[in-house]
């Protein structure tokens, strides 16, 4: 049995396979997007890029999957991929430290990603 045994019972191969080599891109990692970013890893999406320019901030723990006492003053991207890689050795992370916003948007193309 492997990690997505529940998943592949709900899903058909074809599903899992897009799943496997789905691309996606996920700007913030912190709130909403630490948690996104988990349950896409926990569904079996093999690759993944994540971008965030902030650091974990004492209070983000009431709020934040990534956030502990432990990873307080850490990348938020970095902290998300060790915690993906815990997950899903295989999973493919990019973390990318910088803030999206006008004059950063040029620098991602995002036709690379699936969603």
């Amino acid at each position: 049995m492997d990690f997505l045994d529940r998943t592949r019972k709900l899903l058909s191969e074809s599903e899992m396979d897009r799943l496997e080599h789905a691309n996606v891109c996920i700007f913030g990692c912190g709130g909403v997007g630490g948690y996104v970013v988990e349950m896409l890893v926990r569904s079996g999406v093999g690759s993944l890029t994540v971008v965030d320019f902030d650091k974990v901030d004492e209070t983000n723990i009431n709020r934040q999957i990534i956030a502990t006492t432990k990873t307080i003053g850490l990348q938020k991207v970095d902290v998300i991929t060790k915690r993906c890689k815990e997950i899903n050795p295989n999973v493919k992370i990019t973390a990318i430290d910088t803030k999206f916003d006008e004059q950063t948007k040029n620098d991602f193309d995002l036709e690379k990603f699936s969603f």
